[in-house]
């Protein structure tokens, strides 16, 4: 019954990761309870291997791993989250990764403030699929989000704030609603390349945003704010070499 690998198993859930080190998933697991998290990661230099598994979950106030304090180098890979609030929230952790994960049905409407994926500074998302999710896809506070799906999520599709490089992602058909946008950027040092994506927004108004925008395929964009004198690239993307796709 289960897999048998290097580390700590995880049979069944709710699951506390409280000392570093890799834990794996040992086959698909169900939350057996409202507002009550699948894993949570309470130390550093962790592993989290999903394992090819499912996490499933029941939305209220729940999230299927959820990374508590400021963890450093924090792993979470090769898996799904189903059906819970926020897919995954890792948002205080930094210097980490999530990798190769499917996250579907999370949160419960349109603006109750749930996400598929949030994590902090320097961290890296990657080949991940989020998909409808009621409100955003992916919360990236810096690093990198490359080779990824996120669409048809009721919110943003990707909010980013600084420092961000977003790199050969489909972002699209998401914001189901018109105050929101498939890529949301703010902050400075952004830089959006070859991406797909229908309406993408950079809010200059709080944080001076700068922005290169190259080799995308795009339907709308949009600059709300004015430039500032940190503005060292133009916003011009008729300029970088891409081309409008609707």
């Amino acid at each position: 019954d289960g897999v048998r690998d290097a580390g700590t198993p995880i049979s069944s859930l709710p699951f506390t990761i409280s000392a570093p080190g890799r834990y794996y998933v040992t086959r698909d697991l169900t939350s057996a309870a409202t507002n009550q998290n699948g894993v949570t990661i309470a130390a550093s230099d962790v592993t989290l291997d999903l394992h090819g598994f499912t996490l499933h979950g029941f939305l209220q106030g729940s999230d299927g791993v959820f990374v508590s304090g400021g963890q450093t180098n924090v792993r979470i890979e090769n898996g799904s989250v189903r059906g819970w609030f926020n897919g995954i929230d890792a948002q205080t952790a930094t210097a980490s990764l999530i990798s190769r994960v499917d996250v579907f049905d999370s949160g419960q409407f349109v603006g109750d403030g749930s996400y598929g994926l949030l994590i902090g500074a320097d961290s890296v998302i990657e080949n991940c699929n989020v998909r409808n999710g009621k409100a955003s896809g992916i919360r990236l506070a810096s690093g990198i989000i490359r080779d990824c799906v996120v669409t048809e999520n009721g919110d943003d599709g990707l909010q980013a704030f600084g420092h961000a490089y977003v790199h050969s992602n489909q972002i699209i058909h998401n914001a189901k609603h018109a105050s929101v946008y498939d890529i949301r950027l703010t902050g400075r040092g952004n830089y959006l390349a070859e991406n797909e994506f229908n309406t993408e927004l950079t809010d200059k108004s709080a944080q001076q945003s700068t922005t290169t925008i190259v080799r995308n395929v795009f339907c709308y964009v949009n600059s709300t704010g004015g430039f500032g004198q940190d503005d060292i690239v133009p916003y011009n993307p008729a300029a970088e070499f891409n081309t409008q796709g609707c």
